[in-house]
């Protein structure tokens, strides 16, 4: 039996005992590996965010409120194995640096990027995403982002995971597919997310698919690349 028929019957198991989650997870995985077997046109994947552009004073408003100064997504990446092994870290999209501030409570070497830097930490460099230079990366053990890259349009981020793979690093991200109205510019399904991935990376990983539930469902994925 072939991996796509053994992954095609566990969907049907899963989705037959109820188990929506672990069937969500096994259908964007057979979406990603049919990608990968007709190897469409990266940009024939189109973003359903109507959204072109943001500027940093709409992150700076965003940074302001409440769901952002106390939030911080990349919390849900604690038990991943590769967090748990890393010595060093850095986080694309840092936020208000509760997950560095925390890790480096602990032990671990850490640094950031964010467009906005609220906190003023110095841990965490201050700037755009196009001005980063991946020689950041080469002591790092982990990259990793939460609620980041679908901020970014489809140049900064091809532009980003090329960088990214450069380094041969581990790398790890949460991904926000929905749309917010606001600053959501890449809005894809997961196994549209992996695709791109697997443009830059050898192997790629969709971890987990789920939904946030405030107060509607909004999914989210995590892939992990290498």
């Amino acid at each position: 039996m072939n991996l796509f028929n053994l992954r095609l019957k566990r969907f049907i198991f899963n989705l037959l005992k109820g188990d929506l989650s672990n069937s969500e997870l096994e259908k964007e995985v057979l979406h990603f590996e049919l990608l990968k077997a007709i190897q469409p046109n990266i940009k024939t994947l189109i973003s359903k965010s109507p959204l072109k552009n943001v500027n940093s004073i709409t992150y700076d408003e965003l940074h302001r409120g409440a769901g952002y100064t106390t939030n911080n997504w990349a919390f849900d990446l604690l038990l991943e194995k590769e967090m748990i092994a890393s010595k060093s870290v850095f986080e694309f999209g840092a936020g208000n640096g509760k997950f560095l501030t925390y890790l480096m409570k602990y032990g671990r070497k850490v640094a950031g990027l964010d467009l906005i830097n609220p906190k003023k930490l110095s841990y965490i460099t201050t700037g755009s995403v196009d001005m980063f230079d991946e020689k950041n990366l080469v002591n790092v053990d982990l990259a990793y982002s939460a609620d980041f890259l679908e901020h970014l349009d489809y140049k900064q981020l091809s532009s980003l995971l090329c960088k990214i793979s450069s380094v041969k690093i581990p790398n790890i991200h949460i991904i926000a597919c929905y749309h917010d109205d606001v600053s959501h510019l890449s809005v894809y399904e997961p196994h549209e997310w992996a695709y791109i991935f697997s443009k830059f990376f050898t192997h790629v990983e969709i971890r987990n698919v789920n939904w946030r539930r405030y107060p509607l469902k909004k999914k989210f994925v995590v892939i992990f690349a290498k």
